[in-house]
């Protein structure tokens, strides 16, 4: 269901899944501020056991700042306003690949912006 993790019991648990990353226990590897709002940032989730607990994620409408000041943060897709809105493999692919999304989406906003 839209909103809700699969990863309802977070690692630290007892009995949980330690693919499953704990959104309060955190580490800000990389922010890399795209222009437009977009922030694409490299975390690492130290309990979860896919990737090393590195995760590649893509925000939009937020600060370098404001993510810095989380003291939580899932890598599921929610409603919530910290929520990414896209998720990459965490190589240098899958880097390169959210710069390209960011690319391509500012790109489109400014066709966009030409056309008004």
């Amino acid at each position: 269901m839209f909103g809700h993790s699969t990863c309802d019991v977070y690692v630290g648990n007892k009995g949980s899944d330690a693919t499953c990353p704990d959104p309060a226990n955190f580490e800000i590897q990389k922010l890399t501020d795209k222009g437009g709002g977009y922030i694409i940032a490299r975390i690492r989730y130290p309990d979860c056991t896919n990737y090393n607990g590195d995760k590649i994620l893509l925000f939009k409408d937020m600060t370098r700042t404001h993510i810095e000041s989380l003291n939580r943060l899932d890598p599921h897709f929610s409603d919530d306003r910290n929520s990414p809105i896209a998720r990459f493999k965490p190589t240098g692919e899958g880097f390169r690949l959210a710069m390209m999304l960011v690319d391509s989406l500012l790109s489109i906003e400014n066709m966009d912006k030409v056309r008004a």
